[in-house]
């Protein structure tokens, strides 16, 4: 698989150059007449692109590109200037750009407009990458809604979860350095919030009235993303206890937010219920680069692993999913991209790219997560070991029972004759 990041950059460079100063034509009205200074007319309209999504969307096993669309999400739109409500669940993301406004005290207020829209433009795309829905742009903010009447509410969180990670990746991996090459811009970040109400704790309805309103979602857990997004250092994913247990992540992935050296767990401020009592609401700190380590996005770019560690280019890795044991009628399935059902069965189709010696081990290692899995000994973590016989064997493949509900681990490790490893690739597997 080739390298995506150079069309990640260059992406966000497009999204740059579209408001270049040299392009650029200002509108200006007469104090007395209202009328336009032909000599300074607008800046011209925005291109659409879809070149993040056709990067990323493959990876995860998406469909072609979404539209852009932003404001009121479409499965509720019909509730638009009326009184009625529905409640439905969501997952919500809030994401801000961190130290954007000293931007204006060093640099013209242009270039400021240029790199911030840039910016936005590569978020609401990469929002739409995970089928998520823009609902505001806020200045330096964008708020998005995962999930709606089609989607589990696994889905939902994982979509949100993996534009956070994408998010923080493209800030780190593209934007902050292209940006201090261009601009000295070193101080630049991201913050991010993202939480899931369910079903009996949204409430969709209309504010406002005829000719001026607009539909959106009542909830705590839609306001507490946006409170994990505050609550966030720079250059941090907060997640909110509701999808951190829900989705049943591993520890090591979401710890507890540190600040000044301490634990930090409930989300600021920590506001009381109706009887004064504290909802020491939890919040917890994302390893994001762990977490894209574990989809196929690790093996599309080459600044998330180790060159000394990556599986080689040509090596083939694929994953299939199969309803019982007679394996019929398989669905391939991408790591981190959705949820698998219960008592499903997973293939691992592992094609080496190049032949290897007689005794070359190939170890297949099992990880589980998660309450189901924590009551059986061990947390039911096993490993087998694949040996090549003969000269020319180059396929390998291992089966699994999906059991257990939560983002489980499946490692793939090489062995020369010699013994020492040379590469591994941690798969993420969601069951639901």
């Amino acid at each position: 698989m080739n390298d995506i990041k150079s069309s990640l950059d260059g992406a966000f460079t497009k999204y740059l150059k579209r408001a270049d100063r040299s392009q650029q034509r200002m509108v200006s009205f007469s104090a007395k007449s209202a009328t336009l200074n032909e000599a300074q007319v607008h800046h011209p309209a925005a291109p659409r692109q879809f070149q993040i999504q056709n990067a990323i969307r493959p990876l995860f096993g998406k469909g072609s590109p979404k539209e852009a669309v932003i404001g009121d999400h479409p499965d509720f739109a019909y509730l638009k200037a009326t009184n009625d409500i529905t409640y439905h669940e969501i997952a919500t993301l809030f994401m801000d750009i961190e130290s954007s406004t000293r931007m204006a005290l060093i640099l013209n207020l242009d270039e400021v407009f240029k790199i911030k829209n840039a910016f936005i433009c590569a978020a609401i795309e990469i929002v739409q990458t995970f089928d998520g829905h823009v609902h505001r742009i806020m200045g330096d903010s964008v708020m998005a809604f995962f999930g709606g009447r089609g989607a589990t509410k696994e889905q939902a969180m994982i979509d949100a979860f993996n534009a956070a990670s994408m998010l923080r990746y493209f800030a780190e991996k593209v934007v902050i350095p292209q940006l201090k090459d261009t601009h000295t811009i070193e101080s630049l970040g991201i913050r991010l919030g993202i939480d899931y109400g369910s079903s009996e704790k949204v409430l969709w309805s209309s504010y406002g009235y005829p000719g001026t309103s607009e539909v959106t979602a009542t909830s705590f857990y839609v306001d507490v993303a946006a409170k994990l997004q505050h609550n966030a250092s720079r250059n941090e994913i907060l997640v909110g206890q509701n999808i951190k247990e829900t989705l049943e992540f591993p520890d090591e992935l979401l710890h507890v937010k540190q600040s000044a050296g301490a634990s930090d767990p409930f989300v600021f401020p920590n506001h009381t219920d109706g009887n004064g009592k504290p909802m020491n609401y939890r919040k917890f700190a994302v390893k994001w680069d762990e977490y894209l380590n574990c989809s196929n996005f690790s093996r599309a770019v080459k600044d998330l692993v180790s060159i000394q560690n990556r599986m080689p280019d040509a090596t083939e890795l694929r994953l299939f999913l199969f309803p019982d044991e007679t394996f019929a009628v398989p669905v391939e399935y991408f790591p981190c991209s959705s949820a698998v059902k219960k008592e499903m069965w997973i293939k691992f189709s592992l094609r080496l790219s190049l032949q290897s010696p007689i005794g070359t081990k190939i170890r297949f290692a099992v990880e589980n997560h998660g309450r189901e899995a924590a009551t059986h000994e061990n947390s039911d973590n096993h490993v087998k070991d694949y040996t090549v016989e003969n000269y020319g064997q180059m396929t390998f493949e291992h089966v699994e029972h999906c059991r257990y509900r939560g983002l489980h681990y499946m490692t793939i490790t090489f062995f020369p004759p010699s013994g020492e490893a040379t590469w591994k690739q941690r798969l993420g597997i969601y069951v639901e």
